[in-house]
């Protein structure tokens, strides 16, 4: 039985061919057979090159480039409902994790252009009390410090509060772990609380939600049919369900059966499904005041949105059509806050995966072995990986997502730099792609 439902899963994905050419967000699609090769190359990391520990649950990926979208295909199942398997496709929608700070910090950024937010000042001073280091108090937080993970900040013992606590309260509580002994500026560590922190200055300065604010400047603009938590999401819209294969026992084990982490239904549910998944009901939220508590938003990971629409948005933020950022903007975000030093060691990056960071833009020099420097970001969440990526020199760039892996990602490595084997295909694809277009 298991092999059967395995040969038909392969048959299944294997029908699956995607590209556009539309008038509204391409400038033109790949020939017949560059799709089929971009569709089978996803085939095959969905069968994990022949070995089941490396079999994935669902992916799907789309190339852009500034003028738009140029291609797209998806394989494997976005839902497994018994022995039905719901296909994937680049217009359903997924938890994008981490990619979910790019999103945040281009909204951010769009504050600071309209002069509401300022990147180099004392976060303290935007959200009109104090907010320092306890161990270095005459070194400001800067907005900047927060969206290049070098605020000095630690998630300690978590950085996402139920809806009615004060983030605040829990920020400068002496238990709970969030500040480093080294000064503000001094060492980049990675931790999801800067977003959560970015996302309470983004509402004192305007007053609005977390949510709303994404929408405004820069969802609703790019007609990006997406949100945090579900805010704005559309109750038709195929979502993606995230996998792991774990045993009885909560272990990874290739020869278990999916099991569904996050959002497991087939079609987007009501109201009342989603909300309580994201522990915050519409009702509830009606009550919430901006500024105490941003985490319920997930700013650090709780974005759904589509591979399609995720590459809509890098068109526009990497300078393309509906450009939402100025150059001298996007060119800010993408350089380098920070750059490994090995001696003595000025940051934490897990395996060698962080060597340089800008404002919420990951910088990743010969990523998978390929050559290529491509930056963006990466997300990892409940069995799913992701990645929004750009190669500046060749003007193109791809985003992804794997919505489930058989295996543990952090143990199956591929072509080192703290990347996973699954993730180190995906951009190896990708980059083919690029490659085929501009050749």
């Amino acid at each position: 039985m298991r092999l059967a439902w395995a040969a038909l899963l392969l048959v299944i994905a294997t029908t699956l061919v995607m590209g556009w050419h539309t008038g509204e967000d391409a400038a033109g699609s790949l020939d017949r057979q560059g799709s089929l090769t971009l569709q089978e190359a996803l085939v095959r990391i969905r069968n994990g090159d022949g070995n089941p520990a490396l079999e994935a649950a669902g992916l799907s990926m789309v190339v852009f480039d500034r003028n738009g979208i140029v291609a797209g295909a998806a394989a494997g199942c976005r839902h497994f409902a018994g022995d039905r398997c719901l296909l994937m496709s680049t217009d359903a929608m997924a938890r994008i994790a981490s990619i979910s700070k790019l999103v945040a910090a281009t909204a951010a950024m769009r504050l600071v252009e309209e002069g509401k937010l300022a990147l180099e000042g004392d976060i303290g001073d935007m959200l009109g009390f104090p907010v320092r280091n306890p161990a270095h108090p005459d070194t400001p937080i800067t907005l900047a410090s927060l969206m290049s993970h070098t605020s000095s900040l630690r998630d300690g013992r978590g950085y996402a509060l139920p809806l009615g606590e004060s983030l605040w309260r829990e920020l400068f509580d002496p238990e709970g772990g969030h500040f480093d002994t080294r000064a503000p500026g001094a060492f980049f560590e990675y931790a999801n609380i800067n977003f959560g922190v970015l996302a309470g200055v983004m509402e004192k300065a305007t007053g609005e939600r977390f949510d709303r604010i994404v929408a405004s400047e820069v969802l609703v603009p790019l007609n990006i049919e997406a949100g945090f938590n579900y805010a704005g999401v559309p109750s038709g819209k195929p979502v993606a369900t995230l996998y792991r294969k774990l045993n009885k026992t909560g272990a990874y084990d290739s020869r278990a059966a999916w099991q569904a982490q996050l959002d497991g239904f087939r079609t987007s549910p009501a109201l009342p499904q989603l909300y309580k998944v994201d522990m915050a009901t519409p009702e509830r939220l009606a009550q919430y005041e901006p500024g105490t508590n941003g985490t319920v938003f997930s700013p650090q990971g709780g974005l759904r949105i589509s591979t399609r629409d995720l590459a809509r948005f890098g068109v526009a933020l990497f300078g393309g059509k509906g450009a939402v950022l100025k150059p001298e903007t996007v060119s800010r975000m993408i350089g380098t806050d920070w750059t490994y030093n090995a001696h003595p060691p000025n940051g934490a990056t897990f395996d060698g995966f962080y060597k340089a960071f800008g404002l919420s833009v990951h910088t990743m020099a010969d990523a998978a072995k390929t050559g290529r420097t491509l930056v963006g970001h990466f997300g990892e969440a409940y069995g799913l990986r992701s990645a929004l990526l750009w190669d500046e020199e060749y003007g193109q760039g791809f985003a992804y997502f794997i919505t489930g892996m058989a295996s543990n990602a952090r143990e199956t490595p591929g072509d080192g730099d703290g990347l996973s084997w699954w993730e180190a295909e995906m951009i190896k694809v990708g980059v083919s792609a690029i490659d085929k277009k501009r050749g």
